[in-house]
């Protein structure tokens, strides 16, 4: 039995995203990133309906207003309404959560970032709550014990401090109850993020509870994490057993191939996923990757990456590892006198040959 009614509330907003990698690697906002091949804030537009949301302020700012509401629009695929409120820095979270308040009306609010993830999805999370009423309830990731250190903190002991910063970067939910919703006006704190505004509330006297979980994830502008959250996703994939292709493709494992993407004389072994309209000749795709949209490999190996749209790989010579190859870059190598790799990749990229 899960709470009767819940509100929604997505974060998707952040300051100019010119400088995050995100955006160096596609030319667009981090919520618009894709893992496994889609998008991070549908990840948490389809958590939060998958608990039966039906209503969910989506936060966005000048920044990422367009590419948000381009890629979840008003909610209707979802079988759910979205409605857009628009803050730009500084404005805090508290205040984020006060306009959504406003604007759903009273019911217990689910808060996501949009570009966070958790795996196991949000049952769990809110059938815990619906148990002990608390508060507010945090999910973080299970290595961590950062909800005892909030109630720590409360005492105001010098490990809260410690612990509180790391709460931005494994606090991917919370459930924040309605009468703590009627209480949000008379607080105060100035940060923008999920895990710091709950630690101040938790500071200011809330009853605050944690719930931690595997599967949880919080972007960071860092390669080996975006392929780390590329793998939990990976994890999940179920199995589907591939459709008969030609003799020369073999498939290996767990692999999601959309239906008007080509295989040639390929093999793939997953857990692996393969975007529409991507042509993978003469290829081997090892586990944990993604290939995007588009993208186009030929006499290419490559394992634990990620492919991004419009991408294309041709006859490196040597197998590709723990990269992302970003959205329209192409790397190939040059046969002709003298011999030379020939690489078109975006500003503040890194190509290391080994």
């Amino acid at each position: 039995m899960y709470v009767a009614m819940l509100n929604g509330l997505i974060l998707a907003c952040s300051s100019s995203e010119e400088d995050d990698l995100a955006y160096r690697l596609q030319g667009r906002s981090r919520y618009a990133l894709p893992l496994a091949n889609r998008v991070l804030v549908r990840y948490a537009a389809e958590a939060l309906v998958a608990v039966g949301v039906e209503d969910v302020s989506v936060i966005v700012s000048a920044a990422t207003a367009q590419d948000v509401s381009e890629l979840i629009g008003d909610g209707s695929r979802f079988g759910a309404r979205f409605h857009y409120l628009e803050f730009d820095p500084p404005a805090s979270a508290l205040q984020m959560l006060a306009a959504a308040r406003d604007k759903l009306g009273e019911a217990p609010l689910i808060v996501h970032p949009g570009d966070a993830l958790l795996t196991g999805g949000l049952r769990p999370v809110v059938a815990d709550f619906e148990r002990h009423h608390p508060d507010v309830l945090l999910v973080s990731q299970r290595s961590h014990c950062y909800p005892e250190a909030i109630r720590a903190g409360v005492r105001g002991t010098d490990q809260r401090e410690q612990q509180i910063d790391g709460l931005d970067h494994v606090a991917p939910a919370a459930i924040i109850s309605t009468s703590a919703l009627r209480e949000l006006d008379r607080f105060t704190a100035d940060t923008t993020t999920l895990g710091g505004t709950v630690a101040a509330l938790a500071e200011a006297g809330v009853s605050v509870s944690g719930q931690t979980a595997d599967g949880c994830w919080c972007y960071a502008p860092d390669l080996d994490h975006l392929l780390e959250a590329n793998r939990m996703i990976l994890d999940e994939l179920p199995h589907i057993p591939p459709e008969a292709g030609p003799e020369s493709v073999r498939i290996e494992g767990r692999v999601a191939i959309h239906p008007t993407a080509k295989l040639e004389r390929t093999t793939i072994r997953g857990p692996a996923v393969i975007g529409g309209g991507a042509e993978l000749l003469d290829t081997f795709i090892g586990p944990y990757t993604s290939i995007g949209a588009e993208a186009r490999l030929e006499g290419a190996e490559i394992e634990h990456s990620i492919v991004l749209e419009g991408a294309s790989i041709h006859h490196v010579g040597q197998r590709i590892e723990a990269s992302l190859v970003g959205a329209g870059a192409e790397i190939t190598r040059d046969f002709g006198m003298p011999a030379a790799l020939r690489l078109r990749v975006g500003r503040e990229s890194t190509v290391r040959l080994a």
